[in-house]
C-alpha cells in the first residue's frame, strides 16, 4: 500500500498529460460504440498525450526505465509494451480520482492502448516501488532529501501524522488518512484509512525498539508517550502543556516553561564561562 502516498507527489508535477479542454470524457459503455473509428479529435489527443509525456519525463532521473526494471513494475510487454505506456497508465490513475476504470478508458483516448480494469490495477500496484525510487531521486535531485547521521546506526527516525480528504460526489464525506514516513528510508511503512471521527493517535501505529518518533502536538499524550516507552522507542514531540501534569523525581510539581528558561540560561552563563577562560588562555599564549 506504500505507493499511494507517493501519488499526490507525482500529481504536484501539475503535468496533466491532456490538454485542459479534454480533461473531462464521457464514456459509454453501449455495445456499437465499444469499437469506433478513429477519429481526428482523438488523434489530435494522442498527440498532446504524448507531448505531454515528454515534458514529463524531463523531470524524472536518467535511469527511470531501468528502475522500472529493477523494481519489478515493467516485467513484461503486452498491451504496455514500454516504460513510457506504464507511466502514462499511473498519472491517468493518479487524476481520475483512483479509477481503475478511468484509467482504462483514458488509456485507450490517450495512448490508443485497450487495457481492462484488472490489468490496471496489477500494473499500478506494482509500480509502487518504481515510484518511490523515482520520488526519492527527484528529491534528492533537488535537495530535498537528508543524508542519515552516521551516530543513529540502525536506528529508524518515522514522522507520523494525518492528512484530511473530502470524497467528491452527492454526498460528500471526509477521510482521514493516518500514516508514518521513515525520513532516511523513504517510505511509509504503516498507513490506516478512517473517517474524520476518528481521532490522531500514537496508539494506532506500531513502535519498534529502534524507532525515533517525531509528532506535532496533538499526538502529545500520557497514553501515547506510554505506547512507545512500552515499546522501548524514543520519541521527539511537541510539547503540549494542557495536556498532563509534569513532576520531578522528589514528586515536587514541574513548571516546564521556568526549567527551561533557567536551564538556558545556566548553560548562556557556562558557555560564556568557558569562551572567556578560552581566550584568557589565547592572549597569555
Amino acid at each position: 500500500m506504500q505507493f499511494f502516498s507517493l501519488y499526490r507527489f507525482f500529481a504536484s508535477l501539475h503535468l496533466w498529460i491532456l490538454p485542459n479542454k479534454q480533461r473531462t470524457v464521457t464514456v459509454r459503455a453501449a455495445p456499437h460504440l465499444r469499437t469506433v473509428k478513429k477519429s481526428s479529435r482523438i488523434k489530435c489527443m494522442e498527440n498532446a498525450a504524448n507531448k505531454r509525456m515528454e515534458e514529463i519525463i524531463e523531470y524524472l532521473p536518467q535511469d527511470w526505465r531501468e528502475m522500472a526494471k529493477r523494481t519489478g513494475a515493467f516485467t513484461r510487454a503486452r498491451n504496455i509494451k514500454t516504460e513510457e505506456d506504464l507511466l502514462a497508465l499511473n498519472m491517468l490513475y493518479i487524476t481520475n480520482d483512483g479509477s481503475f476504470q478511468m484509467a482504462s478508458a483514458m488509456m485507450k483516448l490517450a495512448r490508443g492502448i485497450s487495457v481492462n480494469k484488472n490489468a490496471v490495477y496489477e500494473r499500478i500496484t506494482a509500480s509502487g516501488e518504481w515510484l518511490r525510487c523515482m520520488a526519492e531521486e527527484m528529491c534528492a535531485r533537488q535537495g530535498a532529501t537528508i543524508r542519515k547521521p552516521e551516530f543513529l546506526g540502525g536506528r529508524h527516525v518515522k514522522l507520523i501524522d494525518a492528512s484530511d480528504e473530502v470524497t467528491k460526489g452527492k454526498e460528500k464525506n471526509t477521510w482521514r488518512l493516518h500514516y508514518v514516513f521513515d525520513l532516511f528510508e523513504f517510505c511509509c511503512p504503516s498507513m490506516k484509512l478512517t473517517t474524520n471521527k476518528e481521532g490522531e493517535r500514537l496508539t494506532r501505529h506500531e513502535v519498534n525498539e529502534d524507532d525515533i518518533i517525531i509528532a506535532d502536538r496533538i499526538y502529545c499524550t500520557m497514553s501515547g508517550i506510554e505506547h512507545i516507552r512500552a515499546s522501548k522507542g524514543d520519541y521527539a514531540i511537541r510539547y503540549k502543556s494542557k495536556a498532563f501534569n509534569l513532576y520531578d523525581k522528589d514528586g515536587n510539581a514541574l513548571e516546564l516553561l521556568a526549567h527551561i528558561r533557567r536551564a538556558s540560561a545556566k548553560w548562556h552563563e557556562e558557555s560564556a564561562r568557558g569562551k572567556r577562560k578560552r581566550f584568557k588562555e589565547i592572549r597569555q599564549s
